[in-house]
């Protein structure tokens, strides 16, 4: 499963951090040409996407959608 979002602040990837860290499957934040993967669960890692223009969110496909969007609707796009 595939979102987009914007992470614009380091408030924002503190964010998505926290959210991805409670999960116990992988979840990924790439480009959209993903020459750059990073896992979200990497503070460090994410701070390198801060300002980047066309990043997507990745979750296996089995997960509740509703459990990824909630708690980072604000970051996310259409």
């Amino acid at each position: 499963m595939i979102f987009g979002i914007n992470l614009k602040t380091p408030e924002d990837v503190k964010q998505l951090n926290r959210h991805a860290s409670k999960f116990d499957f992988d979840v990924f934040v790439h480009g959209k040409d993903r020459t750059e993967i990073m896992d979200a669960k990497s503070l460090l890692g994410l701070m390198s996407f801060i300002n980047k223009e066309n990043l997507r969110l990745v979750v296996p496909d089995h997960v509740n959608k509703k459990a990824v969007r909630n708690g980072i609707e604000n970051l996310l796009t259409a």
